[in-house]
Formats: C-alpha cells, sequence, structure tokens
C-alpha cells in the first residue's frame, strides 16, 4: 500500500450549516482505516464553507473544496473545484 488514505470519502452539499458539522466530525471520529474526507462546498450561502473550514483547520484528513453552484454531479466531478485547503 501507498502513504495515502485506504478510503476516500466525499461529501457535496449546499446550504447544510444545520447539520454539516455533525456529519463532518462523525466521519473524521471513524477509527480502524486510514481515511479522509473531501467536502466540496457547491456555492454555499450559509455558514457550511466557514464551519467545514474551521474543522479542516483541526484535522489535516479534511480537505475543502468550492465548486461555484455547478450542482452536486459536479462537485463529485472534483477537478474542477478549486481547493480551499488541504
Amino acid at each position: 500500500m501507498g502513504d495515502g488514505p485506504d478510503v476516500s470519502v466525499v461529501i457535496a452539499a449546499k446550504n447544510e450549516a444545520r447539520y454539516v458539522a455533525e456529519a463532518v466530525n462523525s466521519i473524521l471520529s471513524q477509527t480502524g482505516v486510514a481515511h479522509e474526507l473531501v467536502f466540496i462546498d457547491d456555492g454555499s450561502e450559509d455558514a457550511t464553507l466557514e464551519i467545514v473550514s474551521k474543522i479542516a483547520g483541526r484535522d489535516a484528513n479534511l480537505k475543502v473544496l468550492r465548486n461555484p453552484r455547478k450542482g452536486k454531479v459536479s462537485g463529485w466531478n472534483w477537478r474542477c473545484c478549486t481547493p480551499i485547503s488541504s
């Protein structure tokens, strides 16, 4: 195996400030396998991006990308996204 994670989890979301911290922290707290979480913000107009970016500042396993209002399918195809943090 390489040095990267065994599992990558991808979340694409827009305007989910109410639930995003719980969802992200739940994934990041999993144990037993090396993992990363790639969060793709789809142009949120609420505090979603700020909440996730704050968590990313404390956990290197979370990568945050911004996909300005292109929809979840485009978000999952994250080559088009602009990195916010790594």
